[in-house]
């Protein structure tokens, strides 16, 4: 669970759950709207959530490498995985990770809180999300 991987306590998933019944947020476990997950992460742990537009690679790495759960809306393919399907299949991912390929560059170097992104198409996130144990 994201709780975990920040270092905060842990929670079972069906004290969220009903938390989130009661609210009025949820039926059967689906979450529509920002607003609602930072409410409900509010009522669990002591976070400073935010709703932020998708940030640029630059910003979104200064988010990541403070420390900073950044969560995004992703579409499931009927295999899981993340897709483009208009909103159909709609879920969340917990960005944990991210590489950005720099071709003058000739060995790996782990990345500080000055690096920057020169091509946005060189900048790549890992995330784990609900239907996979893996990171994508």
């Amino acid at each position: 669970m994201a709780s975990q991987l920040l270092g905060l306590r842990d929670v079972r998933v069906a004290e969220i759950f009903e938390k989130a019944k009661e609210l009025g947020f949820t039926a059967r476990g689906e979450m529509f709207s920002a607003a609602w997950l930072c409410e409900l992460a509010r009522v669990f742990w002591p976070v400073n959530a935010e709703i932020l537009p998708i940030p640029e690679p630059n910003k979104l790495i200064h988010l990541i490498m403070s420390g900073c759960a950044v969560l995004v809306p992703y579409d499931c393919d009927k295999n899981h995985e993340p897709a483009l399907r208009n909103g159909h299949g709609a879920h969340w991912a917990l960005l944990v990770g991210f590489l950005a390929v720099e071709k003058n560059m000739m060995s790996l170097e782990q990345a500080s809180n000055d690096t920057s992104v020169t091509d946005d198409d060189a900048f790549y996130v890992f995330a784990y999300h609900g239907k996979s144990s893996r990171v994508t």
